[in-house]
């Protein structure tokens, strides 16, 4: 059975530690199974019919068909990620595991963030 790690504080020693906890395997949120994404650089804030129209046929066939699409930034396995099995964890396992998930996609964001404010996508 898959595991994955955790950072939590333990609830019977108030201690903060690794836990691996049980975990199955579920279609990533980002990519939506596919193992990649349209590129944030290019429609990271949606596309308008005008902006698309502006297009020439060739860009946008290429876009249609995924051609400017990027590997998943969730780093999922071909569009699937582990996740806390249900049946399996504590509630608190979990809660840490969605905490961990928060802080990550935070960061991610800030990542992407400043990345656009440079010009790098």
């Amino acid at each position: 059975m898959p595991k994955i790690s955790i950072y939590a504080t333990d609830p019977a020693t108030g201690e903060e530690n690794e836990f691996f906890i049980p975990a199955v395997w579920d279609i990533c949120p980002r990519c939506k199974g596919d193992g990649h994404h349209s590129n944030p650089s290019i429609d990271g804030n949606g596309i308008t019919a005008e902006e698309f129209s502006e297009w020439d046929y060739e860009d946008r066939m290429i876009y249609l068909q995924g051609g400017y699409d990027v590997k998943c930034y969730n780093n999922c396995s071909d569009g699937k990620v582990l996740v806390p099995d249900d049946y399996q964890c504590f509630k608190w396992q979990i809660n840490a595991w969605e905490e961990q998930q928060s802080e990550q996609r935070l960061a991610q964001f800030e990542i992407e963030r400043e990345h656009k404010m440079l010009g790098e996508w």
